[in-house]
């Protein structure tokens, strides 16, 4: 078998011979946990739809009706509601609850 790429033997093609790729390669943290489903601005958005009232005084949206809107399951909008219900007691009332804040 001969060697037509003129690379030495048992050397990758792909591996470059250059002093920056003999150096190891410094550790780049990747971000822990999983990517939000909503954004900050969508969470915004889904708690005041989920808040606004007709003249009835009966919610405009359903949890599912908003959950359809931004392409989630409603345990997500419910889940972003609740961490929102729980920050805003926490804040004005102080904490109400035995159980550890959510992360």
């Amino acid at each position: 078998m001969s060697r037509t790429s003129g690379q030495p033997a048992g050397q990758a093609w792909h591996v470059a011979r250059t002093p920056q790729a003999s150096k190891p390669l410094e550790h780049v943290a990747a971000p822990a946990g999983r990517k939000p489903k909503l954004t900050a601005r969508q969470i915004t958005i889904a708690r005041q739809m989920y808040d606004d009232t007709g003249a009835d005084n009966k919610r405009k949206y359903a949890v599912n009706e908003i959950a359809e809107a931004f392409h989630v399951s409603r345990k997500t909008i419910y889940r972003h509601l609740d961490r929102y219900l729980d920050r805003y007691l926490d804040r004005y009332l102080g904490s109400t609850t035995s159980t550890p804040p959510r992360t």
